[in-house]
């Protein structure tokens, strides 16, 4: 791995949730207005984790408010709601992007809960 890369991220289980979510916001945001917004706060930060190209302390606050916002989008206009299959993927994606979530001992897209809804929409 790129010394310049985030070190802490493991872009593979990354990838995996960001197009899974990426899916999500696509196939819903065509008869929803507030998931395509949610999509354009989160493209930006997309294109950047596809080209790998998050950096230790320098991306910080663009990660931080592009989350923030995209997390208010979320739960205070009710889309937790309406889909909570997002709230899951979002989750996910938050954790990872946060660089807490990795899991080297599981191949991407396996996760330690055993809900069988929830696992549904990991697998995507």
């Amino acid at each position: 791995m790129d010394e310049s890369y985030k070190s802490s991220l493991n872009y593979e289980f990354l990838i995996a949730c960001t197009q899974r979510l990426q899916n999500l916001l696509s196939e819903h945001g065509k008869d929803d207005v507030s998931l395509r917004a949610l999509y354009e706060i989160l493209e930006p930060l997309f294109k950047k984790i596809y080209q790998k190209q998050l950096q230790d302390g320098m991306d910080e606050s663009f990660i931080n408010g592009i989350i923030s916002c995209a997390g208010y989008q979320i739960s205070d206009s009710g889309l937790d709601i309406y889909y909570p299959d997002l709230k899951i993927l979002y989750s996910d994606f938050y954790w990872e992007i946060q660089g807490i979530g990795n899991h080297p001992e599981r191949k991407a897209g396996q996760y330690s809960r055993n809900s069988v809804k929830e696992e549904k929409y990991r697998k995507g």
